[in-house]
């Protein structure tokens, strides 16, 4: 009697969606080269710039004395993990190409920027992307001054 109510019915379906196409993944570099040394060379100096104590960081790795001699050294897993290290960076990706290392350098130039805003009492909240320490600068302008405006409006007792 009650046979209709116990059979199973088939799941629905949710009609297919286009799937948005997936972020192209950026290649890692397979050999460390001039331009890879040059590049993390760069982003180290950044970082030191930004105020990082570059001790903190993992030491060189002893294969980059070849790559400074000129002679190409194979990145495998473990040169990859020592040359992560010693950059202060999440993965060698980062010094594939010029492109992607001036993306890192952009975020490590606003490194000062966050860290000045913060001192001063303001807490960015960033819901994006990477910001540049340029929009970050015009952000803090304008704070100071709407709060220079809401002194001034201010009665004094």
């Amino acid at each position: 009697m009650f046979h209709k109510l116990r059979r199973r019915r088939p799941a629905a379906t949710a009609p297919s969606r286009p799937q948005p196409p997936a972020a192209p993944q950026r290649p890692e570099p397979l050999v460390a080269d001039g331009e890879i040394l040059a590049r993390a060379d760069r982003l180290r100096a950044a970082l030191c710039e930004a105020g990082l104590d570059l001790e903190r960081l993992g030491p060189e790795p002893l294969w980059l004395a070849d790559v400074r001699a000129g002679r190409p050294v194979p990145l495998g897993p473990d040169e990859r993990a020592e040359l992560v290290a010693y950059t202060g960076i999440v993965s060698t990706t980062s010094l594939a190409s010029g492109e992607a290392c001036a993306a890192v350098l952009r975020q490590i130039e606003a490194i000062p920027v966050v860290r000045e805003m913060r001192e001063e009492g303001m807490t960015l909240h960033s819901c994006g992307g990477p910001v540049s320490a340029s929009s970050l600068r015009a952000i803090q302008a304008a704070v100071r001054e709407a709060v220079r405006e809401h002194e001034e409006k201010r009665p004094t007792a």
